[in-house]
């Protein structure tokens, strides 16, 4: 949270999405992971009539959470939309420390079902539910092969982009709640990784609210339906 030591609000107007338009000129945050992670972040104002705004980032790894983490903020900017450059608001440097410390509010979901989907076959092999996120882990029958990666323009290959698509974007990954709410997380973040002719992903993401376990009917993975006991 930042606050105004005068008292008055924030004068920023968010976008379609909530966000505000505001950013550091860099930030760094270490969660003493040793494996793949990814996430987001963003600024927002859950009251615009107060005196603070809210920098919100979060995170999804590929191993539990744990220990002690770091965050580095570096200048804190404004984007002018008229002049369409950004520019410096506050000047300076923060770093905090803190312990992540909590209690595991996640089940383990029944895995090992099978589908098909693009002539390939897919097989569940982990799903963790909680009130803040979901994570689900499967592999593929067949590997990917990403080819010559490399492009002119930076940008990913066709062929690559193509076969992501196959492997991990295309995939449906539903959450059901017993009210007839839907909650969709196809396009959750996560990762890709061929090896030994199958290929082997992680596909999960943190809600954007709290939803009780106790909520949730049933997930769908693909073009299968999974009870939640």
């Amino acid at each position: 949270t930042i606050e105004r030591e005068d008292g008055t609000p924030f004068d920023f107007k968010p976008n379609e999405f909530g966000y505000l338009p505001l950013h550091f000129q860099s930030q760094w945050t270490d969660l003493n992971v040793l494996g793949g992670s990814h996430g987001s972040a963003w600024f927002t104002d859950n009251d615009p009539g107060d005196n603070k705004i809210q920098f919100v980032e979060v995170k999804s790894a590929d191993v539990p959470l744990g220990g002690r983490a770091k965050a580095e903020f570096h200048d804190l900017c404004y984007f002018n939309e008229e002049t369409g450059e950004s520019e410096p608001l506050v000047e300076g440097d923060w770093k905090l420390r803190f312990n992540v410390d909590y209690e595991d509010a996640s089940v383990q979901v029944p895995a090992g079902q099978a589908f098909t989907q693009d002539g390939m076959g897919f097989t569940v092999t982990g799903i963790s539910l909680s009130p803040v996120a979901l994570r689900v882990e499967y592999e593929v029958d067949s590997q990917a092969d990403w080819g010559d990666a490399d492009s002119a323009d930076g940008r990913m290959p066709e062929d690559m982009r193509r076969q992501q698509a196959r492997y991990f974007e295309d995939v449906p990954l539903l959450i059901h709640l017993k009210d007839g709410t839907v909650i969709d997380q196809t396009r959750a973040g996560g990762g890709i990784r061929p090896k030994g002719g199958k290929t082997y992903c992680t596909k999960g993401d943190v809600f954007e609210r709290i939803v009780p376990v106790e909520d949730v009917q049933s997930l769908t993975v693909g073009s299968v339906e999974i009870p939640v006991q």
